[in-house]
């Protein structure tokens, strides 16, 4: 019998950006999701939401900037135009100095970091799926199918 340990991690990466408009929208519609951020008539309106999942191995700061990095690059989305970053209080994640928002603040200074309030409701969902056997049990089998995939990348 051939057993394993591993300590993995699943990290969610939600992503959104703003699509430039030269006016209100289709028939100067001034809807809510349309806001105007600056200049005589340049509105911008929230465009698209991407949810990635990655399995970590290591969840250091270097590591989990590295990840992040890499699904921006995936989705075509430049560092360059990052403008805002929100992470749990974690030191590896929040850290002033070392942490992952320092790390991505250091490549895009433009980059500002937000503790995200949102970490406590995740917190309690989770709590309530675990408590949930056959939720807990999906999840588990998902984890361990992707763990199976990425093992079977590298070799």
């Amino acid at each position: 019998m051939l057993t394993h340990t591993h300590t993995i991690s699943l990290y969610s990466v939600c992503t959104a950006h703003l699509h430039r408009r030269n006016n209100h929208g289709a028939g100067g519609d001034k809807s809510p999701s349309t806001f105007w951020l600056g200049g005589p008539t340049v509105y911008w309106s929230p465009q698209l939401l991407v949810i990635t999942f990655s399995i970590m191995h290591k969840t250091d700061a270097q590591a989990t900037m590295q990840m992040i990095c890499d699904v921006l690059l995936r989705l075509n989305l430049p560092i360059s135009m990052l403008r805002g970053q929100t992470y749990d209080g974690a030191s590896n994640m929040a850290g002033k100095f070392n942490g992952t928002q320092a790390l991505i603040a250091g490549k895009q200074p433009l980059a500002i970091y937000v503790h995200c309030l949102m970490h406590c409701g995740n917190l309690a969902a989770q709590s309530a799926l675990e408590s949930a056997a056959p939720i807990r049990d999906a999840i588990s089998t998902i984890i361990y199918l992707l763990l199976i995939r990425q093992m079977a990348e590298r070799t």
